[in-house]
């Protein structure tokens, strides 16, 4: 399975088409992290505690600032 998967893959352009999925993954992470943080922050209660994968699939591309790390 592994093998015909790879093969299929080669033969409808290899690495471009795995860095073209790739990139349409990851911006749909940072969609749908953009969402959970506007309805987890945007509206009363607000959670106890902040989700950090929030930081690292949304707020780390396009602000670049590491601080959720260093805490």
């Amino acid at each position: 399975m592994k093998s015909a998967l790879l093969r299929i893959v080669r033969l409808l352009g290899g690495r471009a088409i795995t860095r073209c999925i790739n990139a349409l993954v990851r911006r749909v992470a940072a969609f749908t992290h953009w969402l959970q943080f506007q309805v987890e922050w945007g509206m009363e209660p607000a959670p106890e505690w902040f989700d950090h994968f929030l930081d690292q699939y949304y707020v780390w591309p396009s602000t670049r600032t590491p601080l959720w790390l260093e805490r």
